[in-house]
């Protein structure tokens, strides 16, 4: 059991390394015989790699940072080339120019280095959840520069200048990326407040990556493509979508079906969003693959310390705090809690240990043989024989001072039960016990020399979120049927509930209730955004339509892929808030400019399948992360953009009609006709 002491001010993902170091280093020793004993078989390779060796170290927190950032780096370097070489391909696609390529290849390259090293300006470590940044930063920042560039080429092939091309751009793509911006930004600002420090900074990377990325759109790139030169090759390598028009024109020719059709899967979509579930949290053990190794040490200590084959039990700690926590109330109220946890169905009660259990345990060692023998018998005298009517009483449930009727005198009861019954004796056992080598166990339980916060540990089992939400209920049923015994709390003493069964419980019960509020006022944000920066309440409709939709529908989704609400669900419910809108608003911006639904779809509409392809491909790739349930969140994520697009594709056709093509006219002057 490795202990970081109260004033360790390493991170965990330093202290896993440092633990994970030791247990290598010790089983080392054992295979080279550099030890007198072992207590595990033979040094196979698999002992040395830490597969299968007793003891062994489960996992907990530090070990699981440690081990997910060991993780994250591995995946970052396999992923990167991965995800950066399809961009690549879709670029040359779409551009079919080298020197369009290298800008907005230059252009996400550094849009990536420059959030990165703002986290490490910020001291903000790179975690399992923030690292979707990388897939966030490389999809979004290349939809940008496809958008700006594609848009430049567009006019060049009309045969203006380049800065003539890039004011035009500006006043449309330009202007369509502020407004998605801000609208993005708004809804990923919205996670800074969130009561989750994780998300928290999660929300507060994604803003600046974004405002990073647009801002190397409108400079970095109009500068780059004219010192690199050879626009007008730019230009006439330029080619309109024919696909996104013809889609669009499909959808406008059958509005009213499509409107049908929108509205009954909608409310298919209601009813399935109601069936999702909600995750457990916790346990990170199971977050790795099957096949990894400190998931199989985790899953097989468990198995081994529970003799369970399945275990799905889980550690806890009730913590009492104040000036109070040593007195005879609070012993008595430490074993009344006790008692009644015993009693829970969740809680495993051979588990239970408290502050009582290790003083009557120190009082047994201090004094040897003879000590021991001397605390059997008195569990013998204090808990004698009972009639059938009355129920023998567990060892070490009576409080101090209290003995069952009929039993022995009170001075042989002194001699025999030595458990202190005053502040100053319960003082001087534990001094004793930390003047012992007890003190290492001992430190689990109280934090000495403070003696200011107490302990009692438990386990319970607790393997769904409906599980732990019943291990919550009945534990602070325990803690209020002994208050409701005592009359509160003894004075000084402050009980809480911690642990990864609470942290499981907590996290789902307070963000999920928060996330719902982020989803309100991040649709509040975007209306107010679209609306003051279009001028349009057309425009700020139809975005609510697309936010609601791509909202319901991906929800939808869910539950047939397995995947419930989760704290790793909460970076796709924002990007669905805050970037599920703008594809949407490059479409309705660009046709507000222009007035020619059937040419937006054309050249923006190209821009958008582009991008719609590179974010997906991007988030696609990052599905093969070794932490499953990072996986699990880029899987959802990658539905989500899939959502998006499609329900932008339905909807703006319907609100925005797209012409048929207009055949060009004959231009060559036709004979007159002969007169009669």
């Amino acid at each position: 059991l490795f202990m970081p002491a109260a004033d360790n001010d390493l991170p965990t993902p330093e202290l896993g390394k440092q633990i994970l170091q030791a247990r290598d280093d010790y089983v080392q020793a054992v295979c080279d015989g550099q030890t007198e004993f072992t207590v595990f078989g033979d040094c196979d390779e698999g002992a040395l790699q830490g597969y299968h060796n007793k003891p062994l170290f489960t996992v907990d927190l530090p070990v699981a940072n440690a081990h997910s950032s060991e993780l994250v780096q591995e995946d970052i370097v396999k992923l990167m080339p991965l995800v950066a070489a399809f961009i690549l391909v879709c670029l040359f696609i779409a551009f079919r120019n080298l020197r369009a390529i290298t800008v907005c290849f230059s252009t996400l390259a550094i849009g990536v280095v420059w959030s990165y090293g703002t986290m490490g300006f910020m001291g903000i470590a790179l975690n399992t959840l923030n690292m979707t940044i990388v897939p966030l930063v490389m999809g979004i920042g290349i939809d940008y520069s496809i958008h700006i560039i594609n848009e430049f080429a567009e006019h060049k092939a009309e045969g203006h200048s380049d800065a003539e091309a890039f004011r035009i751009a500006g006043t449309r793509s330009g202007v369509a990326m502020l407004i998605a911006t801000a609208t993005t930004i708004g809804g990923l600002a919205v996670l800074i407040f969130s009561p989750s420090l994780l998300i928290a900074e999660l929300g507060l990377i994604a803003t600046v990556a974004l405002t990073v990325i647009y801002l190397l759109a409108i400079s970095f790139i109009p500068a780059a493509l004219t010192l690199v030169g050879g626009s007008d090759k730019i230009g006439r390598n330029f080619s309109r979508s024919r696909l996104m028009p013809a889609l669009a024109r499909t959808v406008t020719k059958l509005r009213w079906p499509a409107v049908v059709v929108i509205l009954l899967v909608s409310v298919v979509a209601y009813a399935a969003s109601l069936t999702i579930q909600k995750e457990a949290f916790g346990d990170p053990g199971k977050n790795y693959l099957p096949d990894d190794p400190i998931r199989r040490e985790h899953e097989q200590g468990l198995a081994w310390f529970y003799e369970a084959p399945d275990a799905d039990e889980k550690a806890n700690i009730l913590t009492f705090s104040g000036p109070g926590i040593l007195t005879p109330e609070a012993m008595t109220y430490y074993r009344t809690i006790e008692a009644n946890l015993k009693e829970e169905p969740r809680v495993i009660d051979d588990t239970l240990r408290t502050l009582p259990f290790f003083i009557e345990t120190w009082q047994t060692v201090k004094g040897g043989p003879t000590g021991a023998v001397g605390s059997i018998v008195a569990v013998e005298l204090l808990n004698p024989p009972a009639p059938p009517s009355i129920p023998l009483l567990p060892p070490g449930t009576i409080p101090p001072g209290t003995l069952p009727p009929t039993t022995l005198p009170e001075p042989v009861r002194d001699e025999v039960d030595p458990f202190p019954t005053t502040e100053e004796e319960i003082k001087t056992e534990v001094e004793g016990m930390f003047n012992s080598p007890m003190r290492q166990l001992a430190s689990i339980i109280i934090n000495h020399p403070t003696n200011d916060m107490a302990a009692m540990t438990f386990s319970v089992r607790a393997a769904t979120y409906p599980e732990a939400e019943q291990v919550w209920n009945q534990v602070w049923n325990a803690v209020g049927k002994a208050n409701a015994t005592m009359g509160g709390a003894p004075d000084g003493i402050r009980v809480a509930f911690v642990g990864n069964t609470a942290t499981n419980y907590l996290f789902i019960a307070e963000e999920l209730p928060w996330l719902e509020y982020m989803n309100w006022a991040g649709n509040i944000i975007l209306a107010i955004l679209v609306f003051v920066m279009t001028r349009s309440v057309k425009i700020t409709f139809v975005t609510l339509v697309l936010s609601t939709l791509t909202s319901l529908w991906w929800l939808a989704i869910l539950p047939s892929l397995g995947i419930g609400l989760a704290i790793t669900l909460t970076l796709p419910m924002a990007f669905i808030i805050a970037i599920g809108t703008d594809y949407g608003i490059h479409f309705m911006w660009n046709i507000h400019q222009t007035g020619n639904a059937r040419e937006v779809f054309e050249s923006t509409g190209k821009a958008v399948l582009f991008s719609a392809l590179t974010t997906t491909g991007a988030f696609t790739f990052f599905i093969g992360l070794q932490n499953v349930a990072v996986s699990r969140t880029m899987v959802a994520t990658t539905v989500a953009f899939g959502v998006i697009f499609l329900v932008t594709l339905l909807v703006i056709p319907i609100f925005f009609k797209v012409e048929r093509k207009e055949r060009k006219r004959d231009t060559k002057a036709r004979p007159a006709a002969a007169k009669p």
